[in-house]
């Protein structure tokens, strides 16, 4: 049996078991809190003005692009999965 997986374009490809979903669904929290967490760290770097050289021009991209990964990224692919595991109950 093929292996249930969500392409690149976060269309759901043959989520059949619940048990792949709940697994997906785990995984995409954790990297989620992981990402809010160096986050809030870079927050506080900035508050704190930690870097010497250019430091809260580089922690502000930092917080961008990780602020833009956890949007364009991680909750596309969040929202398909609780998708599948609402359609799924």
């Amino acid at each position: 049996m093929e292996t249930p997986y969500i392409s690149n374009s976060y269309e759901l490809k043959d989520l059949v078991f619940s048990d792949d979903a709940v697994n997906d669904h785990a995984i995409i929290f954790d990297l989620s809190r992981k990402v809010n967490d160096i986050i809030s760290l870079a927050m506080k770097y900035r508050n704190e003005s930690a870097l010497a050289y250019d430091g809260d021009d580089t922690l502000t991209k930092v917080i961008d692009c990780l602020d833009d990964l956890q949007f364009n990224v991680i909750r596309p692919h969040q929202d398909h999965i609780d998708l599948a595991l609402r359609e799924d109950s």
